[in-house]
């Protein structure tokens, strides 16, 4: 495959302003005031949209609902994902060894020592967060939650503990010990979130029922999703396997379709994964602090053992039926391999995101198709890959046990060449075009540009073999060859939205990227060459989008962070760093308060301009003084020769473009 230059990275990181602008976005501040006081709040999702595009039609502040989680601390391992960064099958990441561990082998930072310690201990200020606060929560008898869930203009979202059935006279819920993580909002206004079940007194030591749950949230009617065990398993076929499956396993929500199920009538499924499954608990690099978890499934109440804390689950894609409250429910599909477990190694599958497909030229049209990853034996190992799961048939198609067939993309593969180049891969949403955006994680022993990063792809599920073209192939200047970054949704117009790393210099062995917000109109079945001329058919960081004209003043307090939902009237759901006073200038990474003034992070939508063009855009500028914020400052002729080097260097790497 030839090799692309990047030069027109170069190029826009030296773009100057150069005529007067109107922006193509108001940023608006979410108002968390009726959520829990934390250091950071986060924006999840944005609500959905009928016929109305804001660039033609004024759009006012509270037209679309953020619905958004905060957090006063670092997660140690967060709480939607099936394992640990999207590659502990093992379960074996415990202790901060395991994390500076990861850090140091697939992420390559010279500050691992930093990263694993803000992951294990959490916040040094507030004490909360940390996967150490959840490992040693049994003996410690004290946990604070690190997630707290809003709705914007309505008041914090939140759960009421159950004490799990059987367990009455043996535990009593202790108060705000719930964590909730909210995700998405579906077309009819239900909350999507996940949470724990927080924690229970059991004679003075502290037990979590289980470590996560899907719970639907509709207006004050709140459904907690269920696993269930599947008996023709290896590692639930067994009393005491089924039972720790059904009364600690994890679920986790991440979507919702609406599907016939007989002429008009129709009902709304929920998917996203489920334990069906133990771990292997023979294992005993899974004990933690040595606590044998083998003796978990001999227990009548595992619940209440200090090992079971820490036990671990199989997990395929699921759908629940929210007809009964969820009772109804069963697998999407089988894993790609018959194994539940293979050496030590657990199978995991999710599904992501779901569309009723409206392509048509796709022969699914009228059918739903999901996203998310799959697992397959390969080379002697467990391996999870990004998939699309497809209705298995097209002539009498129900929502029922395993009726999609679940097909690995191309190029999104962990192997290719014979050799391997990724620790997993994912795709993260789909529209009803079938246009997959989705992520595969670089292996830390084959860093490209320095990075270990995720590489954002898009794919054609209306190809028969879908198959992954990577961002950084597409000739846009702010994915540049090595650059990582994180794909979080695409609406019908195929308006992608996620985070990219806006500096380039070498992970492996330096410090952190820091990333921006971006936006691209991907050019595809169902795109819209109009809306596409707002953006000059190319893709931006958001903050150039915020520049200048009569909201400059205002949109300059902020400096978008990840954006993580759009909808089909172009209102973005983001999350900004913000500088109370204004940044000094409207440079990309302009000081605050001259370096002095504490950032904040916080919430926000950035709501499209009525009438506003391609021509309004101005890019802000990189003071090369501040891209920087510690040692000495470079010239901008140094950073050009810089940038200019990296990006030929890069360029001529072998495998640059096709792994």
């Amino acid at each position: 495959m030839s090799k692309v230059f990047h030069f027109p990275l170069v190029c826009a990181l030296l773009t100057y302003p150069i005529v007067t602008s109107a922006a193509l976005y108001r940023v608006v501040e979410v108002d968390t005031s009726s959520t829990t006081t934390a250091n950071e709040y986060y924006s999840a999702a944005i609500s959905p949209s009928s016929s109305t595009w804001c660039f033609e039609d004024s759009c006012y502040d509270s037209q679309y609902t953020v619905l958004g989680y905060s957090m006063n601390g670092m997660e140690g391992v967060p709480l939607d994902q099936e394992v640990a960064f999207g590659v502990d099958n093992h379960f074996y990441y415990l202790d901060y060894d395991s994390l500076y561990s990861y850090c140091e082998s697939e992420l390559g930072y010279a500050t691992c020592e930093a990263w694993a310690s803000n992951r294990w201990y959490g916040d040094a200020s507030t004490g909360v967060g940390g996967l150490e606060s959840i490992q040693d929560a049994f003996y410690n008898a004290n946990y604070s939650p690190l997630y707290h869930s809003f709705m914007e203009n309505d008041a914090e979202l939140g759960i009421e503990p159950q004490v799990p059935s059987g367990y009455e006279e043996a535990i009593f819920s202790v108060g705000n010990t719930t964590e909730l993580k909210a995700r998405a909002i579906d077309s009819e206004g239900r909350i999507i979130a996940n949470a724990n079940s927080g924690y229970f007194d059991y004679d003075g030591y502290y037990v979590q029922p289980y470590s996560s749950r899907g719970l639907i949230i509709d207006g004050s009617q709140s459904t907690s999703l269920k696993p269930q065990a599947n008996t023709t398993l290896s590692f639930a076929d067994a009393e005491g396997e089924q039972l720790i499956v059904e009364e600690m396993g994890s679920t986790i929500a991440y979507d919702s379709f609406t599907y016939p199920i007989s002429g008009e009538e129709s009902q709304t499924y929920i998917i996203g994964s489920a334990s069906v499954a133990t771990f292997d608990y023979s294992d005993s690099s899974k004990y933690y602090n040595s606590l044998d978890v083998s003796e978990c499934i001999e227990f009548e109440q595992p619940i209440l053992g200090s090992a079971c804390q820490h036990f671990g689950f199989a997990s395929q894609a699921f759908i629940w039926s929210l007809e009964d409250n969820g009772e109804t429910r069963f697998p999407a599909s089988s894993w790609a391999t018959s194994y539940d477990n293979y050496d030590y190694a657990t199978a995991q599958a999710s599904a992501r995101a779901a569309t009723i497909v409206e392509r048509e030229d796709s022969e699914y049209q009228g059918l739903p198709v999901l996203v998310g990853f799959n697992t397959e034996l390969a080379d002697d190992d467990l391996i999870m890959q990004a998939a699309v799961y497809y209705p298995a048939s097209t002539s009498n198609f129900s929502v029922d046990e395993n009726a999609w067939t679940s097909v690995f993309i191309n190029n999104a593969k962990l192997e290719y060449d014979d050799s391997y180049y990724y620790s997993n891969s994912l795709a993260t949403d789909i529209n009803s075009q079938l246009i997959v955006i989705g992520e595969t994680k670089r292996l830390g022993s084959v860093p490209e540009g320095g990075a270990a990063a995720n590489r954002m792809f898009v794919a054609d599920a209306g190809q028969s073999s879908p198959s992954a073209t990577y961002f950084s192939d597409l000739s846009q200047s702010i994915f540049f060859t090595s650059a990582g970054g994180n794909a979080n949704a695409i609406n019908t117009y195929n308006e992608i939205v996620g985070e990219v790393d806006a500096e380039s210099h070498t992970e492996i062995d330096g410090p952190q990227r820091r990333r921006r917000g971006f936006i691209f109109p991907y050019s595809g079945v169902g795109s819209d060459e109009d809306r596409m001329a707002i953006f000059s058919s190319r893709a931006w960081w958001l903050d150039d989008l915020t520049n200048g004209g009569s909201y400059g003043d205002l949109n300059n307090a902020y400096r978008i962070v990840t954006a993580s939902d759009i909808n089909d009237a172009g209102v973005i759901s983001a999350t900004a760093i913000k500088c109370a006073s204004g940044y000094d200038n409207t440079d990309h990474f302009a000081t605050c308060g001259n370096g002095l003034e504490t950032e904040t992070v916080v919430a926000v939508k950035l709501i499209p301009i009525q009438g506003a063009t391609s021509a309004d855009i101005e890019s802000r500028s990189v003071d090369t003084s501040t891209v920087s914020r510690e040692g000495a400052s470079v010239t901008l002729l140094s950073l050009f020769f810089l940038l200019a080097f990296r990006v030929l260097r890069d360029s001529l790497l072998p495998n640059s473009s096709s792994v």
